[in-house]
């Protein structure tokens, strides 16, 4: 599974989880909402800062998100 599509499905299951809006994860993110709406749909992935913070409030592990989609590309060796 693609680090978009990971990324994108952690961040809508914390969302309905918490019964936030779209609106209201943007504010906690400190992003537009149309850039959230852009991360929630795979479209886009966060900076490293806002994806340290995002896996903070989120509590998910960036490593362990990496490492899971690692195996969507070839082994360079």
């Amino acid at each position: 599974m693609s680090l978009h599509v990971k990324f994108s499905e952690i961040l809508r299951q914390y969302r309905e989880e918490h019964h936030l809006t779209q609106l209201k994860m943007a504010e906690i993110c400190g992003v537009s909402d149309r850039f959230y709406q852009s991360l929630e749909k795979g479209k886009s992935l966060p900076s490293l800062p806002l994806a340290l913070y995002l896996a903070k409030i989120l509590n998910f592990s960036l490593d362990e998100l990496i490492l899971e989609a690692q195996d969507d590309y070839p082994d360079p060796s």
